[in-house]
C-alpha cells in the first residue's frame, strides 16, 4: 500500500510541477505535457528504481482510466 502512495504522489507531483513550470514560463502546451517530460528525464536518470516506485499507482490508475472521466 505505501509503494502504492509513494507511486501516485510522484506521478501527480510531477503532474503539479509541470503545471507551475508552465504557468511560470508562458509556454504553449499543457502543464500535464511539461510533467510527462520531467517523468521521462527521471526515468532516463533513475531507471528501474523510479519505475518500481510508480508502476503499481500507473496500472492502478490506467486500469480504473474510464472512471476517471
Amino acid at each position: 500500500m505505501r509503494d502504492l502512495l509513494a507511486g501516485f504522489a510522484v506521478l501527480v507531483g510531477l503532474q503539479l510541477a509541470g503545471e507551475a513550470l508552465v504557468r511560470a514560463l508562458g509556454l504553449p502546451f499543457p502543464g500535464a505535457v511539461a510533467g510527462m517530460l520531467m517523468l521521462l528525464a527521471l526515468l532516463a536518470l533513475l531507471g528501474e528504481r523510479l519505475l518500481e516506485r510508480i508502476a503499481r499507482a500507473a496500472d492502478l490508475l490506467l486500469r480504473n482510466l474510464t472512471l476517471l472521466f
